[in-house]
């Protein structure tokens, strides 16, 4: 009959008590147009086909400012009528916020690494290059992809230095040096 039946935990997301009048157009009200971008679609794919969705969106929650919410639907059917739409909206902004960061740190590392006029490398147990920094392919004059997973000692036909070498003992040991 088109009407919505929703769990009185999604009403405080949306800033209404428990049991409030809901209908389509209050249910996508919060989402900013390049959300409805993605939702729109996946809801008349899921309508018009019964493929379910689960999407990552932006969400602007009434007095909560923008949040990212995860939502997900799905066509149930009892075999008698047209079916109905279940689906959950779960808030997320948290997590995206942390994986937002995370990216930004990473981003960071990774400039620094590209800029700072110094070897950093990340060897494994073996001692093999898993990670490298561009002033490591500048001294080997190889690319990434030719250091990555090697040695030193396959990489230019001399052991590591007698210096480096107890360091790194040390550090494969635990110890923070």
């Amino acid at each position: 009959d088109g009407s919505l039946h929703c769990a009185d935990p999604l009403y405080p997301l949306y800033g209404l008590p428990a049991g409030a009048p809901m209908d389509a157009d209050r249910l996508l009200a919060p989402y900013p147009p390049e959300a409805l971008a993605q939702l729109r679609p996946a809801l008349a794919q899921l309508r018009g086909e019964g493929r379910p969705f689960d999407l990552e969106l932006p969400f602007d929650a009434p007095g909560r400012g923008r949040r990212w919410v995860r939502v997900v639907g799905a066509l149930e059917r009892d075999g008698v009528g047209p079916g109905w739409l279940v689906g959950a909206v779960q808030d997320i902004t948290e997590r995206h916020r942390m994986q937002q960061q995370a990216a930004e740190r990473d981003a960071l590392l990774h400039h620094v690494n590209r800029s700072v006029p110094a070897l950093i490398a990340h060897l494994d147990a073996e001692l093999r290059y898993r990670y490298v920094n561009t002033a490591y392919t500048e001294v080997f004059g190889l690319p990434v992809d030719r250091i990555l997973g090697r040695t030193r000692r396959e990489i230019t036909g001399q052991p590591l230095s007698a210096l480096l070498e107890k360091t790194l003992d040390r550090v494969l040991a635990g110890e923070a040096v």
